[in-house]
């Protein structure tokens, strides 16, 4: 809801500027998730990122593994009566618990700040091109056709009179990335 208002509001700001007689806005269309998925530094973000969810899932299985068997080791120790034995192997067992904690927030929070600093790594430059774009094309307003309101309803119902230019925006993009920009 709070998205809608604010897009009215820009609408209701930009429409009174241009003159009726004179010129209607132009308003384009982008569909920011087709573009985010096609982008042409997606695929590789996501692959080293992907490997560094599983190398810390696979740590996880690995310091579970390891506790399961510490605490079977304990079992068997005061089940011989070798006490001094047991609480070493418990001492153990306890700092498996606190690896597996840390993994479980720290690394997991880590993981997840690098997802998230790769998305807007992205953003950015599908935004600069965007700009870019739109200052030849000199489109009064450009909204997300993917955009989802808080409560998941779609931001634009309808955008029948309006210019798609994902397509355009895409083709920049892999052209960016070709020429190394």
């Amino acid at each position: 809801m709070k998205y809608l208002f604010l897009t009215l509001f820009a609408l209701a700001l930009i429409l009174p500027t241009v003159s009726s007689a004179q010129e209607v806005p132009r308003i384009a269309v982008i569909d920011l998730t087709e573009l985010f998925e096609k982008h042409p530094d997606t695929p590789a973000a996501l692959q080293k990122l992907t490997a560094v969810r599983e190398a810390s899932g696979k740590r996880y299985h690995e310091l579970s593994s390891q506790l399961k068997a510490t605490l079977q080791t304990h079992q068997e120790q005061i089940r011989y009566g070798q006490k001094d034995a047991a609480t070493e192997t418990l001492k153990k067992a306890n700092e498996l618990e606190k690896a597996i904690a840390t993994l479980g927030t720290k690394e997991y929070r880590d993981t997840e700040e690098k997802f998230r600093q790769q998305k807007l790594a992205l953003l950015k430059d599908i935004r600069d091109t965007v700009r870019e774009y739109n200052q030849s094309a000199k489109y009064t307003l450009i909204l997300d056709l993917s955009a989802v309101s808080p409560t998941g309803l779609p931001q634009v119902i309808d955008a029948s009179g309006c210019t798609d230019i994902t397509a355009e925006i895409l083709k920049r993009l892999q052209q960016k990335k070709w020429s190394g920009q």
